[in-house]
């Protein structure tokens, strides 16, 4: 019955030690150190960054054929890096994409599209 007393203490003791530790070394990049006390970083609301962010949009005519078509471009182009937001519309077939220029170009996105192998082409406004 000791040693079960003595392993449970043991453990707490150790739980503890180690929150504190990890209390001790946090290093949020959303905080700033003023002697000793935390400040948490002024954020927009996200109205607000949404206007302020740096967004191009393009759309490509894409040789969709079917809702299977439709699937494959919208669960592989979200994941391309940059993407912000994306319309697949099967009956114009067209894909609408909005995209953070500062992490890919339409030439990229237009080279993703082809990978899925499927013909693409930037749409004439």
């Amino acid at each position: 019955m000791k040693r079960v007393k003595l392993i449970l203490a043991t453990g707490i003791i150790v739980a503890a030690c180690a929150t504190l530790s990890a209390q001790d070394h946090h290093n949020h990049a959303d905080c700033k150190d003023k002697g000793g006390k935390v400040e948490a970083k002024k954020v927009d609301s996200p109205e607000k960054a949404s206007k302020n962010a740096k967004t191009k949009v393009v759309t490509f005519n894409v040789n969709l054929h079917c809702g299977a078509c439709k699937q494959k471009v919208e669960k592989n182009i979200a994941w391309e890096k940059g993407v912000k937001d994306m319309k697949v519309d099967l009956d114009s077939k067209t894909v609408k994409i909005t995209y953070d220029p500062k992490k890919t170009t339409e030439d990229a996105l237009k080279k993703a599209i082809e990978k899925l192998d499927f013909t693409c082409e930037v749409k004439k406004s």
